[in-house]
This record gives structure tokens, C-alpha cells and sequence, in this order.
């Protein structure tokens, strides 16, 4: 966001940004580094 928070007409819920959705996050993310890797390994075999 460059300029801040938009007004909205609409009621909508504040993002989940915790410490727990992070490390969800993170743990998403070297799943698929650990999938891609596996899958490069597949192809040098």
C-alpha cells in the first residue's frame, strides 16, 4: 500500500497477521522448496 488504508463501503474483516500465520507461512514455503527440489533430483536420476 502506497497511500494507507481505503475507505470501504462494505463491512470487511482485518487481516489475520500474526505470529502463527507467519510461521504457517513459512513452513508453506519450505514444503515447496523441499517439492521443487525433490522434483530436480527426479530429473538427475
Amino acid at each position: 500500500m502506497v497511500s494507507g488504508d481505503k475507505a470501504l463501503e462494505a463491512s470487511v474483516p482485518a487481516a489475520r497477521d500474526s505470529a502463527a500465520m507467519r510461521l504457517l507461512a513459512l513452513g508453506l514455503i519450505g514444503l515447496a522448496a523441499a517439492a521443487v527440489y525433490a522434483l530436480i533430483g527426479l530429473g538427475a536420476a
